[in-house]
């Protein structure tokens, strides 16, 4: 039957929908791992690894603060919401009982502790073996997602261009390989008793309470004792704690991130000088208009690695700590911003002041 001619251009156009509608292909479902966590799904119960460190404080204590209930994971601690255990040597006791919806999992051995004829050994046994321990607990205790800290060190390092997660791994160091290795474990576990996983790829992170290399620099330039540096070329990507903390809750929260890895850094990089001038200003300072010749400061630098090897330890500045201030390592956090809609709140410049102790 066909309606009056009034009519006749609608009932076309409907027509028309449903014969489209039959031959429009079907979105497959996803995953059932996807499907147990809606968008932005609050996470009622967590188990956070390396609880006590810098970056595991501020998430536990946001965690808490959003109504989580957290469970820590450490070598040593009392208390009903603490599991005890040495991670790649000891079982993962109780996790069953505990059965955390999230897993956030940053302990392992830093990177300062590369040195030593143990050294790729413990990281092997720390950071691969104990991560391979705490997926197949997680997995087993019904963990819907595990959140990987993870590393820019398994990339590339000295390239001047950005570089993102489609660059191939190349990690030059002891620390880097074993997170490499953790990661590859991590993503092979996603899927696997319904637990999704994802890695989340850090520069150096910063802010109030870092024991790194940063607040290390801070103090020197406070003290007046870190000599104006020249502009090298070379720029590093930065990012400050709450950003991680930040980027860490999304990706468990969205669906859409599993099995991915993702970059998390600030949208500008900076040159150890524009840091050296960022810190004075924010000390009340005015930056000098000189600056130590780089020559001096790879005379110095090679000076050191001498040092090191007669007193046979790590001193304060070496060629490996010329690099860090010399060298290029841009990372691009386009990936996440683009996938998950995330941006850095914070940057180091307009963050300084809070690291920042002694004002002129």
């Amino acid at each position: 039957m066909v309606p009056p001619n009034g009519r006749l251009a609608q009932w076309k156009s409907a027509r028309l929908t449903r014969e489209r509608s039959l031959v429009r292909p079907q979105r497959r479902p996803p995953p059932r791992w996807a499907r147990q966590c809606g968008n932005n799904a609050s996470v009622k119960t967590s188990l956070v690894t390396g609880a006590g460190g810098f970056i595991g404080t501020v998430l536990c204590r946001r965690l808490e603060a959003q109504g989580t209930r957290v469970y820590r994971l450490s070598r040593r601690g009392a208390g009903t919401d603490t599991i005890v255990a040495d991670l790649g040597r000891d079982p993962i006791p109780g996790l069953k009982d505990v059965r955390p919806e999230a897993v956030f999992h940053l302990a392992g051995r830093v990177h300062m502790m590369d040195v030593g004829t143990d050294a790729a050994a413990e990281h092997m046994r720390v950071t691969v073996e104990g991560t391979r321990y705490l997926l197949d607990a997680a997995a087993e205790a019904g963990a819907r997602v595990f959140v990987f800290f993870s590393t820019v060190a398994v990339m590339p390092e000295g390239s001047a261009s950005e570089l993102d997660e489609t660059v191939k791994p190349a990690p030059t160091t002891p620390y880097g390989r074993a997170k490499l290795q953790a990661e590859e474990l991590v993503l092979g576990m996603n899927g696997k008793g319904g637990m999704r996983t994802v890695a989340l790829r850090l520069p150096m992170v910063y802010g109030p309470g870092h024991k790194g290399q940063l607040p290390r620099m801070i103090s020197a330039i406070e003290r007046g004792v870190f000599p104006p540096l020249p502009e090298y070329p070379g720029k590093r990507s930065l990012l400050h704690v709450d950003d991680a903390v930040d980027a860490a809750i999304l990706v468990a929260q969205r669906p859409e991130a599993a099995g991915q890895v993702y970059i998390v850094a600030e949208p500008r990089a900076y040159s150890s000088r524009e840091i050296y001038e960022i810190v004075l200003r924010s000390s009340g300072r005015k930056p000098p208009g000189w600056h130590v010749p780089s020559a001096v400061l790879a005379t110095a630098a090679l000076t050191g690695d001498l040092g090191e090897r007669i007193a046979r330890r790590r001193l304060p500045f070496d060629t490996a700590a010329l690099s860090k201030l010399s060298e290029p390592a841009i990372y691009s956090a386009a990936k996440i911003e683009r996938e998950l809609g995330f941006r850095t709140k914070k940057s180091f410049e307009t963050a300084a002041p809070e690291l920042v102790t002694r004002r002129a």
